[in-house]
């Protein structure tokens, strides 16, 4: 019977640790962090993104995915969250958009930063240009005098605008003023094609957005990418793949009346696999961009929008890593540092920690453990259950004798 009872003690001790699994966390709090943001430049943004234009006809198929990577890019470029404006579909109306650029004009200062992006319709009538709004067919477009007086109304030192939209090289003219750089992804008369298959963007904001992914657009490899690079990069990159899968060549447009390469960030790039398992450890890989200093990084993690741990690097120059033991739970990671020129606050990453339970790998671990504990005391029970036979047989035998 001791057999079959340690087995049994077995099955049991290992329920305990399966349910105890990933339970303990693998940071320690640090309760010294108290970071705010606090510098003399601040960003502000209007992002808009219509693809569900009213009737059916009219639709696009990603404009309003541009908008929403756009506002992501931008927060890791140092945007505050809270400054950064975006208006989807139905929100994007014409007294919308006016009712935005008034908030972020009386806002905004003349040390500010202000970053406009448009994706959806364009329109021309003869000369002029315009961006197509939600509500077009009650009141109209926005046209490149409506949108010239929009940008003048806003007091800041540097104006950048992209329109992923057609005919937005014919917006130049009337925007182009110093200290702004516009950005359009085609000429007067030319089409801005969105890609449904691979891309799933337009071509114009895809590519931008790979200019700072990895580095591409860093042609001169000082690990950090201008708006001239990207430009540059977007230009190549638009122009051969519309060629390539469309038929079609679009040409990006650039007027910069800023002097100099301009430079967005500084940013903190980051790497890691968002999902992770029970059984294993999450790496989260990052590197600081255009900081020219060595840092000190903060990384803050978040549990239902509360600092649930927070570690400090010290000498942060090149490419880290984080490895993290957490137990089971839907976080928010963020990395933030202090520089000579202000402060940065960098965009908030989901990170999941699924329980073994929920992952395949663990499932198969589960049922291999229950299979081969079950096989393992139904194994002792019958040795147990034989000897106890072969004794009742030995004591039968040696009683009638």
């Amino acid at each position: 019977m001791g057999k079959y009872k340690r087995a049994s003690l077995i099955l049991i001790i290992f329920f305990i640790v399966l349910f105890n699994f990933n339970i303990e966390p693998g940071l320690k709090l640090d309760n010294s962090l108290n970071f705010n943001i606090n510098t003399n430049i601040n960003r502000w943004a209007l992002i808009i993104g219509i693809s569900d234009y009213p009737g059916f006809q009219n639709d696009l198929f990603y404009s309003d995915n541009d908008a929403m990577a756009i506002k992501s890019w931008l927060i890791n470029q140092n945007f505050p969250k809270e400054n950064v404006k975006i208006l989807i579909n139905s929100q994007a109306t014409k007294n919308n958009i006016e009712a935005q650029i008034n908030w972020i004009s009386n806002r905004c200062n003349n040390n500010d930063y202000f970053f406009f992006f448009f994706s959806g319709h364009g329109d021309k009538n003869g000369s002029d240009t315009s961006i197509v709004p939600y509500d077009w067919s009650i009141n109209g477009d926005i046209d490149e005098y409506e949108l010239k007086s929009f940008f003048d109304q806003i007091n800041c030192s540097k104006l950048i605008a992209l329109f992923d939209s057609c005919y937005s090289g014919g917006l130049i003219d009337s925007l182009e003023e110093p200290n702004r750089i516009i950005i359009s992804a085609c000429g007067r008369s030319e089409s801005s094609i969105e890609d449904q298959f691979f891309l799933k963007h337009g071509i114009f904001t895809a590519f931008f957005l790979d200019a700072y992914y990895n580095l591409n657009g860093d042609v001169n490899g000082d690990e950090k990418v201008t708006l001239e690079e990207a430009f540059n990069y977007t230009y190549n990159k638009s122009a051969s793949y519309s060629h390539d899968f469309f038929g079609y060549t679009q040409h990006a447009q650039l007027y910069d009346g800023i002097p100099g390469e301009f430079f967005l960030g500084p940013y903190i790039e980051v790497y890691y696999v968002p999902i992770h398992f029970g059984t294993q450890f999450a790496v989260i890989n990052f590197r600081p961009l255009g900081f020219n200093e060595t840092l000190t990084v903060h990384f803050t993690i978040y549990l239902n929008n509360i600092p649930f741990q927070s570690i400090i690097l010290q000498n942060v120059s090149s490419i880290e890593n984080i490895k993290l033991n957490l137990p089971q739970g839907t976080y928010e990671f963020q990395f933030s540092t202090t520089y000579k020129d202000g402060k940065y606050y960098g965009n908030l990453y989901k990170l999941e920690v699924l329980g073994i339970f929920q992952s395949i790998p663990g499932i198969i671990i589960i049922l291999v453990s229950i299979v081969g504990t079950t096989f393992i005391s139904i194994f002792l029970l019958i040795v147990y259950k034989r000897q106890s036979l072969i004794k009742l047989v030995f004591k039968h035998n040696s009683g009638g004798n």
